[in-house]
């Protein structure tokens, strides 16, 4: 027989299917890192080029691992040459992200906390924008949730072989971002606990010595692919973990460093709430009261309930959040995909708290929480018209590539306000295309260079060197096209 909470749950994963899929191609986000990620895919997928990294990061000359293309590579087959196929993978582990949040939210802190959990992280709008488009970081929910979840059976089942399963989902963390790496410290600590009270247990150590190095070989066998590429390339990789941690290690007073620390406590920990839930930055006086309020009502419900379930939701949002303050680079919200499940979790076991006291308190949570859905929903942008974008995108480069002569040395290149030179974005339709450009790293030799102008600037005067670099060889070259594509991109094409 199927029960009320039963529809309800079903008509939220019909939400968040829909909130994931809706127009999902007429609004993709497809920019340099998607271009990127594409190419390397298809590189896998149709030249059977397999690859030893991911890709680089941000910060340092240090990259991630391959995990991510090769999940993708079925997705790409499913729709190639179109790169939307892990656009919709993604969209698809965050939808299954939302069904774990009630199946296993509701063992970890009650039914009632599940519901209104996994009931916010549908429609919330940093989660939904980033379960619609293709990127290294976005299934961090998915396997955040699950190492969560194989901790909590780990020590509620006392089952310590569980830990393994923690250490797998910590190595595929470590493909994704490694700020990610920081769901490390409340594994830690509840890893630490379940060793001190199984002490007594008959063979401890043997037990806990091949729990840890089974782990241990598993995070070794993640990593392979970035060791095999770093002995092949003079320890490229290591040495820019070395120079970023030597550039973290700047010398400061230490009152300066608690200082910085306590006030990155304030900023982040509204930063994994309130802003989080959807509340505005701007309110950061109000954002500031609702997050210390949330916090305390937490601890407050963990001390009153004392289970183990509520104590780990509470104890991953801290502990990451301690760990984040000592993080001195500026943080951005895909950094922390790991801890979303558990944020919105804590929020729905003190909202579901607040239900259990008064009917009248249930009535305005249960209230407040279909206001805030509906205020939600009603501005998510892919209700609207769109102009630009994806579509518009392929359309313009497979209009280019359709006057390129055959037997040439070409390639392409980008201007626009985010530094994507090498035009990534553009270049995949190209790879995919019968005349195929050369690499993104070779700009010497050409017979033409193709320039796609997103923000006005005069090729000729720009000073990246994947154009002056043709200049410099051709000092004679000449305008070849000069094509419009009016709110798009004006495209130039250069010629010996």
């Amino acid at each position: 027989m199927i029960r009320k909470v039963h529809v309800f749950v079903i008509a939220v994963l019909i939400l968040a299917a829909f909130l994931r899929l809706f127009r999902l191609e007429t609004f993709l986000e497809f920019l340099d890192d998607q271009g990127r990620d594409a190419i390397e895919i298809k590189q896998i997928l149709v030249n059977n080029d397999l690859t030893l990294l991911g890709p680089g990061t941000s910060v340092g000359k240090m990259y991630l691992g391959p995990l991510y293309y090769y999940v993708m590579t079925p997705f790409l087959a499913m729709t190639y040459p179109e790169p939307t196929g892990p656009a919709y993978g993604v969209a698809l582990m965050g939808i299954l992200t939302v069904v774990l949040m009630y199946l296993w939210g509701r063992k970890l802190v009650g039914e009632t906390a599940a519901l209104i959990g996994m009931s916010l992280y549908a429609i919330s709008p940093v989660v939904v924008h980033l379960s619609r488009f293709s990127w290294q970081p976005n299934p961090a929910p998915l396997v955040g949730i699950y190492m969560m979840w194989l901790t909590y059976l780990a020590i509620h089942q006392k089952k310590p072989w569980y830990w393994v399963g923690v250490a797998g989902c910590f190595a595929i963390l470590s493909h994704l971002h490694y700020v990610a790496l920081l769901s490390a410290l409340p594994s830690a600590v509840f890893l630490a606990y379940d060793m001190w009270r199984s002490r007594k247990q008959s063979r401890w150590l043997l037990r806990w010595t091949g729990i840890f190095a089974i782990s241990f070989v598993i995070f070794v066998l993640s990593i392979v692919p970035l060791i095999a590429f770093d002995l092949r390339h003079n320890n490229l990789i290591l040495q820019g973990f070395q120079e970023f941690f030597a550039d973290q290690q700047r010398p400061a007073p230490l009152f300066s460093t608690l200082t910085r620390i306590a006030i990155d406590m304030h900023g982040r920990s509204m930063f994994m709430t309130a802003e989080l839930y959807g509340l505005p930055k701007q309110l950061r006086a109000f954002n500031t009261v609702f997050t210390a309020s949330l916090l305390i009502l937490a601890a407050y419900v963990v001390k009153k309930k004392r289970s183990i379930g509520q104590t780990l939701v509470f104890s991953w949002v801290m502990l990451s959040l301690i760990g984040l303050s000592m993080y001195p680079d500026t943080v951005y919200m895909h950094y922390i995909g790991f801890v979303f499940p558990a944020s919105f979790l804590l929020l729905g076991s003190v909202l579901g708290h607040l239900t259990q006291k008064h009917t009248g308190m249930r009535i305005i949570v249960w209230l407040g929480i279909f206001v805030v859905m509906a205020n939600f929903v009603r501005t998510f942008p892919f209700f609207g018209a769109k102009t630009g974008g994806y579509r518009e995108m392929r359309r313009v480069a497979l209009d280019v590539a359709k006057t390129i002569p055959p037997n040439i040395r070409y390639n392409v290149a980008l201007l626009n306000q985010n530094r994507e030179y090498r035009a990534m974005k553009y270049r995949y339709f190209f790879v995919t295309s019968p005349i195929s450009p050369n690499s993104q790293y070779d700009y010497t030799n050409l017979d033409q260079l193709i320039v796609f102008v997103e923000n006005g600037e005069n090729p000729r005067n720009a000073p990246m060197y994947e154009i002056q670099q043709f200049f410099r060889e051709n000092p004679h070259a000449r305008l070849l096209t000069s094509t419009s594509y009016p709110g798009i991109v004006e495209v130039y094409t250069y010629g010996k």
